[in-house]
């Protein structure tokens, strides 16, 4: 469910991006101001855009949202999981067992991610899960095993 709601997120997100890129042109005068004008073939472009859309937004999030296993060995390493998020500009959401999930502290940073800023440390026998936006997931996770390197040592 939670790839359905993401797929539309970004279907939604891609229309509204055209929408103001459209209306950008339309008002600067760069574009004309009916369909005819803006697109070479009316409203039926803008079912092949809206398709097209459709298309990348089904995708995306499989490609958008990973996991990656972090390595940490024996012991507790959650305080350093927690300064490593934190001086990242994450907060702590919720913390269950073994599960702790974190999320930005600045709203605009979270809006810009289509409220998509949630990263989930899950616990292993070996280490943590860390799931979440691929790209907030390397940098945290590549973080995160550099601190724990440098502490090892």
């Amino acid at each position: 469910m939670r790839y359905f709601v993401r797929a539309v997120k970004y279907f939604i997100y891609f229309s509204l991006i055209f929408a103001l890129i459209i209306l950008v042109l339309v008002l600067l005068g760069l574009a004309g101001q009916d369909q005819g004008g803006i697109l070479r073939d009316g409203w039926k472009s803008v079912g092949q855009i809206a398709f097209l859309f459709g298309a990348v937004a089904a995708f995306y999030p499989r490609l958008g949202f990973t996991t990656r296993k972090v390595e940490t060995g024996e012991g507790d390493v959650r305080g350093k999981i927690v300064e490593v998020m934190e001086s990242r500009g994450y907060r702590i959401e919720t913390e269950d067992g073994g599960t702790i999930t974190f999320r930005l502290r600045n709203k605009l940073n979270a809006i810009t991610r289509m409220l998509e800023d949630r990263i989930t440390f899950t616990r292993t026998a070996t280490g943590y899960d860390v799931e979440g936006l691929t790209k907030d997931v390397v940098r945290v996770a590549g973080n995160l095993e550099y601190n724990l390197g440098k502490q090892e040592q």
